[in-house]
């Protein structure tokens, strides 16, 4: 009886020896399979430069250089997209808040305006209202040099008694270009 005891538990060891070799095994397919779907999924896009100065914040959200007319006398300018949220309580403006101090090679870059027939449509956002916790896409465009270095952008408070600013750089020779009028075109309908 001692005997048949005695086996009885060996048995026991083992199997239970087994299953949880078995466990491990299962466990380590199981990581590997998180690991393999996570390593599938998109990648988070990384949060985009913001800033809050004052009641308003300001947030980068691209750049193109921008050509609206294809001749030798246009040049291309750096067309920047940015956000402007209202975090106050009263509408505002965003040229009541906000300008933009740009350099390039250690040298002033100048804010450009274009013609009506070639204006993006979120250049007229910067002197748009804006209603408290309501976020507008703006534009703004500077002469840079395509062949220069990095152009730096500053917003900074407009009446600069607020610190807190916005630095973006950009590298302009690794834009997309644009060629083609960004202006909205109301289209009239044919009688």
């Amino acid at each position: 009886m001692k005997r048949l005891l005695a086996l009885l538990l060996s048995l026991m060891m083992v199997f239970s020896l087994a299953a949880c070799g078995g466990d491990d095994a299962a466990d380590k397919k199981g990581e590997e399979t998180k690991a393999a779907e996570k390593a599938t999924e998109a990648p988070t896009e990384a949060p985009k430069p913001n800033a809050t100065i004052g009641d308003v914040t300001v947030e980068y959200d691209s750049a193109v250089m921008y050509k609206p007319y294809d001749n030798e006398v246009s040049k291309p300018n750096l067309l920047m997209y940015y956000n402007f949220t209202n975090n106050g309580e009263a509408e505002t403006f965003p040229c009541k808040k906000i300008y933009f101090k740009a350099t390039q090679d250690g040298n002033k870059v100048s804010s450009i305006s274009y013609l009506e027939d070639a204006k993006p449509a979120e250049t007229d956002a910067y002197y748009g209202k804006v209603a408290p916790g309501e976020t507008v896409k703006c534009a703004e465009a500077f002469q840079v040099d395509m062949e220069g270095g990095e152009v730096t952008i500053e917003f900074i408070d407009l009446y600069n008694q607020i610190e807190e600013k916005l630095v973006v750089t950009i590298d302009p020779s690794s834009l997309e270009m644009i060629t083609e009028s960004l202006a909205v075109v109301e289209e009239t309908e044919a009688e």
